[in-house]
Order: structure tokens, then C-alpha cells, then sequence
């Protein structure tokens, strides 16, 4: 059994039941000038009522049975999952003088039963009793290992029933790292007995001293310590133990057996959502804190504007220690590599940043980790990664990545309280709207559009970072404007937007575009003046990355497609449930000419516009992206509306209190998934069970010569991602096939169809790439192609695959079901001279993508190299120079030979030596001067030669 620390949706009602007290005794000390002892302690009783209850785990109930007929031992095991967890890959095992599988289970739901059953028979049992052992082992969702273990007695041919002259006791422990189980046994016999001790361990737990022979005197309790070593079982988990004894009594085999308990302490109590006894101690601090500022009170009156402050402070620690409770210090503080999702590859885009920027002293620059080579933070936004570079050399890297990879997160309700602040909205709609900001981090509805905490895990971080800069940004623009004053601060939170992302940056500018239109009192003409000169400013400073980014962009990615999305079953209940506040807000905004509402209205319709109609102008908007913009302003709308009903009809600091009940009462979508969101990405890739995997297969490649491949695999999700393998580059330096940033890089289209020929559930695709079947021998070919040397493979079918091709590839490892295989057709260099002249081909630029593809899709022209050739390029090199018309006929043809025009092959004979890659130079020499020579990285035109006529690019995309 094993019970993970995930906590059920009753902890909303525990959080809110201590909010609620807090509450209380706040308004008590607001309204009374006096704070009596006797009320403190009622206070303190009554919250101690709150307690936190736990959930999810899978508890699996074995029913054991033996039966002996016809010569046959039939042993059956039916298992029923008594938890509330799926367990999946079940396997059962019986052990008795060898293992005999009974059978597996793919899946077991929670309420159901699976019976496994074989038959086996060994004349080599002797007579005597025997204990069986049946073993279950089973993942959890998340790829975690387990085992539960069952015994029953097996009696063969004993002549009559006698007492068992042996008791055996065990005892239970708790344990961190490793504890020590004390056995009992005890002989009761008139004589010596000496026996063997076995103890049978589950998943994940391991022995100091297995079997040791004992020897127990007449009457003697003997007592043996057993020391058990935790090797990755999982914290806050049960696990139990079998203890066998085996003896022989008048020349009788006996058995005894006996279990044990083993409970795994939680890594650090902290990491508990929220403790009983630490929230109370918090209570504690603040009832006294209270208390001082009721007698502080009693001699200085306290007017409204200090509570609403008392309260808005009150309010955002609340906030920022919710989020904390979800999103704990433990895990962000373990010098551990954060996976999960997208983010493995987002560590090599920090590391490699942190190189490039204090080795070559740039921000885009060659990277040659992923694609075989691509222009890092070209079209990507640098400044996440900035930070985390310059922050990494005060604390360990790893530490300074997740810090940063989470800023976002908790910065963003601090930030809209700020910005609705600058914006001059009355209170308590600033403190309303940072309240809204929960709904909108919390949001479940998807986990890869933006903003929310469950699309920062999956590996967007500069998304999330990039929206609280969005939000001051829009407010500091409107005070500007509405001040008749041109301020710094704007500009630079434009240059800090620009750098972190596109949608912001867009979403942005079209926001405070509409303000000179609203009126501002210092007017229009002024007002857009003031406004071209900020963006205009911003704009310049980062001219050193814009003006590469568009310049270069035909050499950029379009990568995704529209989302089938509809609004109304996708919009969050709080925001669906309050539309009719939203139109008050337009409404009220409109009478009252509150330009700070009319700009949040038009943030609304922007947003809605490119959501609906954006493709269409243009493919890079995809309409789940412009989704957190429109909630988002939705969201302050709603409360918009609110903060003014409660101006007019009561004090304002009640409203914004019981708000915040009502929201982490009602309105926060399964919090506890988010908490194991963050256990599963921040305690790090090293404390998975399964790490020994990568460690064992990937770490020892550092060094090694050629490119890894993996077969992309479910799988690969209980190492921590099933994009686990391009944090490779990060962790040991050797280079991937694939990567992160498919916009990044004219490589991805290469290498995700080569994927789609070894893997059986291919990634997601530029929409330029027609995917192909699985199909091992054509994959070989273009991964040696790749200079692919290292390829993993987890899939069954892959696996298969590979093993039927000994004289292509040689397995060199394995760790749990994957497989390492070396590529032994060549020999990881980087440059070769093809086999047949290249022939060149002119073509228009826009068609370099799609002829370069059709290339590909013809495993015919593997041996044939075309240049490609467009503008002003040389074209002397080369005898033949067809259209691109002729080019397609023939990448049409599926021709094992090379066309008949492809000039003279190339004598063989040349050698080339001393190659040297790094992410500014390419380097190598050669006999062969005169001949082509083909350098499997992919081509930019950033790239120079020096000691060749020229560079052009060459099939694939070298």
C-alpha cells in the first residue's frame, strides 16, 4: 500500500475554516478597542477544530491460494485495488525455490479485482511445510514503483498436525534513509535449532545482510536487527515487509513467517499543505501580534484608510502563504533537477545561456545541444534565463532555475494589486483583483495555454513571468498618459516585456494603443506623443534583438494549430458565474467615464478578436493563447463591479475578506493536483525511483562522439518527463536528435519525421512535417544520416526492432525496460564527403522548407546531395544547375539510385581529421581540397567559412 501526501478538497474547507477565524479576530480588534485574554483563547479552541485530511493512494488486497491436483502446484492470487488510485502494469510473482510468474494486469481501477493463476510442478519439494511468497508489483500514475508482498503456508505430506515449537515477532518502524527492523524468534524446543532467516523486501527498499543462517539455543529468545536502506521509496508512504524462517524438525522442512511494517517519514514536515500544529503556532504569533495592536489602538484611532491598508496587507500574505501552501520552499529549495512537462529542456536553455553569455559574451548565439545545431534565443525571450544565470552564481544553478521558474506565479497577484493601484481604482478593488488572480493561477480547465501554474510546470515560464510585467506595464502607460508625463519606468517595463514574450508584448501594446482615444486630461495630441516616445524608446533599446529576429524570421518554426475551444464550457465557473457583473463594470465605466474600465473593456475585446478571428491573420496566434488574456481581464471586471457596490453600501474591508473565503472556499479547481505538480517537478529528476535509468544509461555518454536519439515513449514520464532525454545536453554535454523551441530551429522538421519512423507515439509536429510509419530500417539510415551514434529505445516494438539489426546495431545497456543501442555503421564524425556529387538547385527562398522536406520523404535520394540555391548566391562550383520544378519531379520518384544527372561520383580515398565543434566554430582538415564537403550541422546564415570557396545550404538542412 502506499499513501502519497496528496491532499483532498477538504483542505479547502480546513484553509478557509483558519481564514475564517483570522478574519474574526481581525474585525474584533478593528471594531473594539479592547482585546480580552478570554477571547484569545476562545479563539485559539475553536480553531484547533480545523484539521487537514489526506488522500490518494492505491491499497492492494491480496488474496493468496495454493492447490495441489494431479502432480500440479496451482498457485491463484486475486488482487483488489481497496484505494482510490489506479494502479498500473501490475505483474505477480510466487516464490517458492525459484519465481514463477502468475501473470499481469495493465490496469487496476480502484474497486476492482484481478485474479492471476499458473500451475507448476517441482518433484524436488521435500515433505514439510513451506511458506509461499506472492509478490505484486504495480506503478502509480506517475511511474512510481511498488510491490506488496503475501505469504501462505504450503503443507506436503505431514503425518500429523504438531505445534510449531517457533514464535516470530516483528517489530514496525518509521525511517528516513534507512532503520533498523528488530526480529524475534523464539524456541520453545528442547533442543537447538538452526534455521534460515529470510526477508523479502518491496520496490525500493534494499538489505545490508540477506539470509543469514541463526542458530537458536533450547529456550532461547533470540533477537536479530535487520537494517534496511531506502533507495528511493517514496515519502509518506506504508510498505510491508515478509520475514520468513525456515527450519528443519525431525527431518521435517518447517516454515514461520511474520510481517513488518515500514512507514516512510514525509522529506521535510513543512511539506505538508498546512500543519495543525505549525498553522497554530502562526495563530499564536498573530492573535498576540493582534493583541498589541488592540492596546496600540485604544490610545491611536485607526482611520479607515489605515484599515483598508491593515487590510490589503493582510490580504496578500494570505494570498502569496496559499500559493506557498501549494507550490512549497522544501521542494524549490533541493539542489535537484526540475522536470515535468516541457521543463527538462528549459534547463538546458539556462545552462547553455549562462555559457554563452559569460564565455562568448552573447545572449543569441549557436547552440549546438539540440536539432544538430540551431540559433538559441534568436527567436526565443532571453530574459528568464538572464536572471537565472546572473542569480546562479550567487546560489547552486539548479535552485536559482526553479526560484525563477516560479516568479511568475507569485508575483502576479502583488503585481495587479500594484497596477490597479497606479491605475487609481478605489479600494478595495485593488485587493479584489489580486484575490481574483487565484481562480486564474489555479485555473484546471488546460495545462499548456498560459499563465496559469499547471502551464508554468508544463515548461512555460517566460509566459508566466511575462504577464506581471504585462500588467504594470499597461497600468504604468494609462498613469503616464492620464499625468501628461513621459516616464522612464514604462519604457523600461516595455524593454523587460518585449524580452520575455510575444502574446504579452502584443496583447500590451494593443491595450494602451486605445488610451489617447479615452480622453486623458492632458488630450490626445500630447497623449499619443508621450505614448510613441515610450514604445518608441522600449522598441530601440532591444533593436539589438529585434532587428535580427525579423530580419531572420523566414528561418523561424510555424509550429501549432487553432484548439477546438468553446468559451462557455472552458470558462471558469467564478468568471462564468459573474458575468453580469462584468457588464455592470462596462456599464458603470461608461457613465461614469472611468477610462481605467473602458481600457480594461477594450483588453476584453482585443483579446476576444485575435482569440476568434487572430489565425487567420496570421498562424503564430493560436487561439488558446490569447485565453489568459480575456479570463484575466474578465476577472478584474467581475471585481471591478464588486469593489464598486461595496464603496457605496458598506465598508469595503469586510467585502474583500469574505470574498477571499468565498474564492479558496468555492472557486479553486483541485488544489492538491497543484501541489503534486510541484513535488513531481521540483524535487528533481535524482529523487525519482527511477533514476538509476538515466543515470545509468545517459551520464556515461558524456564525452561520447555523435548525437542521442530516444524512442519518445509514455514511459519516459517516471523518469520525470517523457521529453526526460533533452535535458541531456544540460547534464552531460552530449547532443540530442530532438529538442525544445521547435520554432527555434529549421532542424525540428527533420528530426520529429525521423521520430515518427522509430517511435510509436511521435510528438506533436511543425504543421509543414507529413509524419510516416514506423519503420526501423529507414529511420538507421537517416539517423546515421544525423550522425545519430546513441539511440534509446523503450518501446516494445522499437526494441524489437533494433535487436533484429545486430550488424547495424549493438546493445550496450539496459535499465528496467530501456535499452541502450550504439549505431556501429560509422563513426560519430561530423563531416563526410558524400558519395555523389551534389547536385545544385535553384529555388525561391519561401520554398526552402517544403523542398527540403520533400527530400526527406524520398529514402531513395539518401545518397544523393542537393545544394540549394537562391538570390545572389555563387553558382560556379557546380556543372548543373537545375529549376526547381525539375527538383520536385524527381523527389516525386521512389528511385533507389541517384538520378542520372547527378554527375560523377566521388572517388573515395579522402581523409578528414581533427574535427573540433564548439557553439562559434566549426572546425576540421582534410586531403580532400576540391570536394564537397557535407558538415551535419543545420545551416543559418550567420555561418562563415574560411580555407573553402563558399557555404551553401545542402539536404537535408546542412
Amino acid at each position: 500500500m502506499h499513501q502519497p501526501p496528496d491532499t483532498s478538497t477538504d483542505l479547502l474547507r480546513c484553509f478557509s475554516v483558519y481564514i475564517i477565524h483570522l478574519m474574526m479576530l481581525f474585525a474584533y480588534v478593528i471594531n473594539n478597542e479592547h482585546m480580552h485574554i478570554r477571547h484569545l483563547i476562545c479563539f485559539l479552541i475553536s480553531l484547533s477544530a480545523a484539521t487537514t485530511i489526506f488522500a490518494g493512494r492505491i491499497t492492494l488486497d491480496i488474496e493468496p491460494g495454493v492447490e495441489y491436483r494431479n502432480g500440479l502446484h496451482t498457485f491463484s492470487a486475486k488482487v483488489t485495488n481497496n484505494g482510490d488510485e489506479e494502479a498500473t502494469d501490475l505483474t505477480a510473482r510466487v516464490k517458492c525455490d525459484g519465481t514463477y510468474n502468475l501473470g499481469s494486469c495493465e490496469i487496476l481501477m480502484p474497486d476492482q479485482s484481478a485474479v492471476f493463476c499458473a500451475a507448476t510442478s517441482n518433484d524436488n519439494w521435500n515433505t514439510g511445510i513451506r511458506t509461499i511468497l506472492f509478490e505484486i508489483t504495480y506503478h502509480d500514475r506517475l511511474g512510481y514503483p511498488y510491490s506488496v508482498l503475501a505469504t501462505i503456508p504450503l503443507m506436503l505430506d505431514i503425518p500429523e498436525p504438531t505445534n510449531d515449537p517457533i514464535a516470530l515477532r516483528a517489530s514496525r518502524i518509521k525511517m528516513d534513509k534507512q532503520g533498523t527492523i528488530e526480529v524475534t524468534i523464539q524456541n520453545s524446543w528442547s533442543n537447538a535449532i538452526e534455521g534460515r532467516l529470510t526477508v523479502d523486501l518491496p520496490a525500493n527498499l534494499q538489505m545490508k545482510v540477506t539470509n543469514p543462517s541463526v542458530i537458536i539455543k533450547p529456550g532461547e529468545i533470540l533477537t536479530k536487527n535487520i537494517d534496511i536502506r531506502n533507495n528511493g521509496a517514496r515519502e509518506g508512504s506504508s510498505y510491508a515487509l515478509s520475514i520468513i524462517f525456515d527450519y528443519p524438525l525431525n527431518g521435517i522442512n518447517r516454515s514461520v513467517s511474520t510481517t513488518a511494517k515500514v512507514r516512510i517519514r514525509p522529506h521535510i514536515d513543512i511539506d505538508r499543505i498546512i500543519s495543525g500544529k505549525q498553522f497554530m503556532i502562526c495563530a499564536g504569533i498573530l492573535a498576540f501580534c493582534l493583541l498589541i495592536l488592540s492596546a496600540f489602538r485604544a490610545r491611536v484611532a485607526l482611520d479607515s484608510r489605515k484599515i483598508g491598508i491593515l487590510t490589503d496587507a493582510l490580504l496578500l500574505i494570505l494570498i502569496i502563504l496559499y500559493i506557498s501552501a501549494h507550490v512549497p520552499a522544501s521542494y524549490l529549495l533541493m539542489d535537484t533537477t526540475t522536470c515535468g512537462g516541457d521543463t527538462p529542456a528549459h534547463n538546458y536553455l539556462a545552462s547553455q545561456l549562462k555559457h554563452s553569455l559569460f564565455t562568448d559574451h552573447k545572449i543569441s548565439s549557436w547552440a549546438q545541444g539540440w536539432w544538430c545545431g540551431y540559433p538559441s534565443f534568436q527567436y526565443y525571450f532571453p530574459l528568464p534565463y538572464i536572471v537565472i544565470s546572473l542569480l546562479s552564481f550567487v546560489i547552486p544553478f539548479n535552485i536559482a532555475f526553479k526560484l525563477v521558474s516560479v516568479a511568475g506565479i507569485f508575483t502576479l497577484p502583488l503585481a495587479v494589486y500594484a497596477a490597479t493601484r497606479v491605475m487609481r481604482l478605489q479600494r478595495p478593488i485593488p485587493i479584489l483583483s489580486a484575490i481574483a488572480m487565484l481562480p486564474l493561477l489555479f485555473d484546471a480547465s488546460h495545462k499548456m495555454w498560459g499563465v496559469n501554474i499547471y502551464s508554468t510546470f508544463a515548461g512555460m515560464i517566460s509566459n508566466s513571468i511575462s504577464f506581471p510585467i504585462m500588467v504594470l506595464f499597461i497600468a504604468s502607460v494609462f498613469r503616464d498618459l492620464m499625468d501628461g508625463k513621459f516616464r522612464l519606468r514604462s519604457t523600461l517595463l516595455l524593454a523587460l516585456m518585449l524580452m520575455s514574450h510575444f502574446f504579452t508584448t502584443v496583447i500590451g501594446l494593443l491595450t494602451v494603443a486605445i488610451i489617447p482615444l479615452l480622453r486623458p486630461p492632458c488630450g490626445f495630441k500630447k497623449a499619443a506623443l508621450i505614448l510613441f516616445a515610450e514604445c518608441a524608446l522600449g522598441v530601440t533599446l532591444m533593436a539589438w534583438w529585434l532587428i535580427p529576429l525579423i530580419a531572420k524570421s523566414a528561418f523561424a518554426m510555424d509550429f501549432g494549430n487553432n484548439w477546438i475551444v468553446t468559451i462557455m464550457s472552458q470558462l471558469h465557473p467564478l468568471a462564468l458565474r459573474c458575468v453580469p457583473l462584468a457588464l455592470i463594470s462596462l456599464l458603470y465605466g461608461l457613465m461614469d467615464r472611468n477610462r481605467a474600465i473602458l481600457l480594461l473593456v477594450w483588453m476584453l475585446v482585443a483579446s476576444t478578436l485575435l482569440f476568434y478571428f487572430g489565425y487567420g491573420v496570421s498562424p503564430v496566434f493560436v487561439n488558446v493563447r490569447l485565453w489568459p488574456f480575456m479570463l484575466y481581464s474578465l476577472l478584474i471586471l467581475e471585481m471591478a463591479a464588486i469593489g464598486f457596490v461595496a464603496i457605496r453600501l458598506i465598508r469595503s474591508w469586510p467585502v474583500a475578506m469574505a470574498i477571499f473565503i468565498i474564492v479558496i472556499t468555492f472557486f479553486i479547481e483541485e488544489p492538491y493536483q497543484v501541489r503534486h505538480w510541484a513535488k513531481w517537478n521540483y524535487e528533481g529528476m535524482e529523487s525519482k525511483p527511477l533514476w538509476p535509468v538515466y543515470r545509468d544509461l545517459v551520464m556515461p555518454l558524456a564525452g561520447t562522439k555523435g548525437r542521442l536519439a530516444n524512442d519518445l515513449s509514455e514511459k519516459n514520464n517516471s523518469l520525470g518527463s517523457s521529453r526526460i532525454f533533452e535535458t541531456t545536453p544540460h547534464l552531460t554535454g552530449k547532443p540530442i536528435l530532438e529538442g525544445g523551441l521547435v520554432n527555434s530551429a529549421l532542424g525540428s522538421m527533420f528530426s520529429y519525421y525521423i521520430q515518427s519512423e522509430t517511435s510509436r507515439d511521435p510528438a506533436g509536429f511543425p504543421t509543414i512535417v507529413k509524419p510516416t510509419t514506423f519503420n526501423m530500417t529507414n529511420a538507421t539510415k537517416h539517423l546515421e544520416l544525423f550522425n545519430v551514434k546513441h539511440f534509446i529505445a523503450r518501446w516494445e516494438g522499437t526494441k524489437s526492432a533494433l535487436a533484429a539489426m545486430p550488424q547495424q546495431w549493438r546493445k550496450l545497456n539496459d535499465q528496467s525496460g530501456w535499452e541502450l543501442y550504439e549505431l556501429t555503421t560509422h563513426e560519430g564524425s561530423y563531416v563526410y564527403i558524400p558519395s555523389n556529387q551534389p547536385c545544385a538547385v535553384a529555388i525561391q527562398a519561401k520554398n526552402l522548407k517544403s523542398d527540403a522536406m520533400r527530400w526527406i520523404y524520398n529514402i531513395g535520394l539518401i545518397d544523393q546531395p542537393f545544394v540549394f540555391l537562391s538570390g545572389d548566391e555563387k553558382t560556379e562550383q557546380f556543372s548543373t544547375v537545375i529549376p526547381e520544378s525539375e527538383y520536385r519531379d524527381l523527389t516525386k520518384k521512389n528511385s533507389t539510385n541517384p538520378p542520372a544527372f547527378a554527375g560523377i561520383a566521388i572517388t573515395k580515398g579522402a581523409r578528414i581529421w581533427d574535427e573540433k565543434l564548439s557553439d562559434i566554430s566549426i572546425s576540421f582538415k582534410t586531403t580532400g581540397i576540391g570536394l564537397p564537403h557535407i558538415i551535419k550541422v543545420s545551416w543559418f546564415p550567420n555561418w562563415k567559412v574560411r580555407g573553402a570557396d563558399a557555404i551553401h545550404i545542402v539536404t537535408p538542412c546542412f
